[in-house]
């Protein structure tokens, strides 16, 4: 009886092995950044939020980094893709989006239905992200777009605490400029200043402290 399940158990996993996924056309077109064929299969029924082992489909389209990525990732969100979705070990798709520069990969998302305001599980925002990143153009736009400027993340830090922990000039100007909160502390008691002051030596990284900090100063 033991020999005869295990028989039957084998046969089924070999013939569910041979079968073809029956998103594999669609996962190919994906990958090769094929926008008016992923637009075809959606129409045809593919699942927008099909996945690919752990990954789902807007993060294999961001993967492929074509030039039609932000057509096929406007052509998913709008057949219904969830833009929190996650594989077991990545980001969701508008997080990887606010780590690039190009503004058409970030204004994909916003442009449907993508809050400016949105944040991963660890509830960082957009514009926390693109802050930390020093994308000056990326984080402009979430801010046109109405990203909330002090949006803490879990552990308390702003999009200008990132901008100034990791040195961009550029974004914390702006940020500044745009009345971000210098005073707020995150969970360990850091503020933007104390997050950037440290020894200005004659390197550009001490020059680019120095640069940050008299701003945090000058600025009211």
């Amino acid at each position: 009886m033991l020999s005869k399940l295990l028989c039957v158990t084998l046969t089924s996993l070999a013939l569910a092995q041979s079968q073809p996924d029956p998103n594999a056309v669609f996962f190919e077109a994906l990958s090769a950044g094929d926008s008016a064929k992923v637009q075809k299969l959606l129409e045809s029924g593919s699942d927008p939020n099909a996945r690919s082992r752990t990954y789902p489909a807007l993060v294999l389209a961001f993967w492929a980094k074509k030039p039609e990525t932000p057509a096929i990732i406007t052509a998913l969100l709008k057949a219904g893709a969830d833009p929190s979705a996650v594989g077991s070990d990545t980001k969701a798709a508008p997080q990887l989006a606010a780590e690039q520069p190009e503004l058409s990969l970030i204004d994909a998302f916003l442009d449907n239905g993508v809050a400016a305001d949105w944040k991963n599980n660890n509830q960082e925002s957009l514009l926390g992200i693109a802050s930390a990143y020093g994308h000056v153009q990326v984080v402009s736009r979430l801010l046109e777009r109405g990203a909330s400027i002090n949006a803490q993340d879990d552990e308390g830090f702003t999009p200008l605490m990132n901008a100034c922990q990791n040195r961009h000039v550029e974004v914390v100007r702006i940020l500044l400029q745009k009345k971000a909160n210098k005073s707020l502390k995150n969970r360990y008691g850091e503020s933007a200043l104390s997050l950037v002051r440290g020894k200005y030596e004659d390197t550009q990284a001490g020059k680019t402290r120095r640069e940050i900090v008299a701003l945090l100063e000058g600025m009211k």
